[in-house]
């Protein structure tokens, strides 16, 4: 029983510090964020000249 806890522990360790990294690039997200909102405020300022 002590060496599954031990294991489980040694997993859920080496699992949290090896997800915490900022090697993450949202920048595609972003970026697809960004030129939504600019279609939105096209499609806006198209309903308000209508």
């Amino acid at each position: 029983m002590r060496k599954l806890f031990a294991m489980l522990l040694v997993v859920t360790f080496s699992a949290s510090v090896w997800s915490c990294t900022d090697e993450y690039d949202d920048t595609a997200i972003w970026q697809e964020i960004d030129d939504l909102k600019a279609k939105i405020a096209e499609l806006n300022r198209q309903m308000t000249t209508l």
